[in-house]
């Protein structure tokens, strides 16, 4: 089974390297959002940070955008 993490800030090599990067409220148990899903085995790192989830506040839209910016811009 691949790793899942739950982290509150990532480093920018976290977020290069996953697999998957999910951002989920864990107020409301059924919100999340997939801001990547690579295909498995299409990895560039080292392959130890599979999955991971970031916890955001769902009703706070700018952090949410803030997240998917600087996701995307350490993928670059």
């Amino acid at each position: 089974m691949l790793p899942v993490m739950i982290y509150h800030n990532p480093p920018s090599i976290v977020l290069a390297q996953a697999e998957v990067i999910t951002l989920l409220d864990l107020n409301v148990p059924k919100w999340k959002e997939v801001v990547v899903a690579r295909k498995m085995g299409r990895s560039i790192g080292a392959g130890d940070l599979a999955t991971i989830n970031i916890p955001v506040d769902s009703k706070d839209a700018g952090a949410i955008q803030g997240w998917r910016d600087r996701i995307a811009q350490a993928r670059v």
